[in-house]
């Protein structure tokens, strides 16, 4: 799918921007010339291509039932995840104009549908959010993140419009240890999740 370099990942840079090395600060600082470095450069890792583009994963494919048998027919299953902006639709339109085959049958499989609406970060619900992560974390900077996993915040969009996918754990090696063996936390990253969201919860009482 074609990049786009908008939205909340480009809030994300121009908040983090000030905070960076030379020259790292002038290249995210002034996107409208360095745009096209910086796509090419997001683009070589999976876990920031997804932050640009709606990503693209064969995960299931099915043909022949054995090995010296020829395939009369064929599946793919392909995971998309839609960047904000991109819709059902397009994405279907993409793919049938990337594939260009009649023979090739297309459909939509599963729970699918447009990404729920961006958080905005200029509201109360951001501030709090932010003040009760530097509780916990005073030496952090806190901004915007595109979420590239799905959540059930998607559920709750037309009822809590200002929904934020937070998880306040930080420690070394956390994003390898996911849904992976021996996934745990440390009791010190588990007492600073608590504090935020005790901070955040107070805040909101008051």
């Amino acid at each position: 799918m074609p990049e786009r370099l908008d939205g909340v990942t480009r809030e994300m840079f121009e908040t983090l921007a000030p905070e960076m090395r030379w020259p790292m600060r002038a290249a995210f600082a002034n996107l409208w010339a360095t745009r096209p470095l910086i796509t090419r450069m997001l683009a070589r890792r999976p876990d920031t291509d997804a932050l640009i583009r709606t990503t693209t994963a064969p995960t299931m494919l099915s043909a022949s039932p054995k090995i010296n048998v020829l395939a009369t027919s064929a599946r793919a299953a392909v995971n998309f995840r839609l960047l904000p902006g991109d819709t059902t639709d397009t994405l279907v339109a993409h793919v049938t104009s990337v594939v260009d085959d009649p023979r090739v049958k297309i459909r939509v499989a599963g729970d699918s549908g447009t990404p729920p609406p961006v958080s905005r970060t200029d509201v109360p619900e951001y501030a709090a959010l932010a003040r009760a992560v530097r509780a916990a974390h005073p030496d952090v900077l806190v901004a915007p993140f595109l979420t590239t996993a799905a959540t059930d915040a998607r559920v709750y969009a037309s009822i809590a419009p200002h929904t934020y996918r937070l998880l306040p754990v930080y420690q070394e090696g956390t994003v390898q240890m996911i849904h992976g063996v021996n996934e745990s936390i440390r009791i010190d990253a588990y007492e600073r999740a608590v504090r935020t969201y005790a901070t955040l919860m107070l805040s909101a009482d008051r």
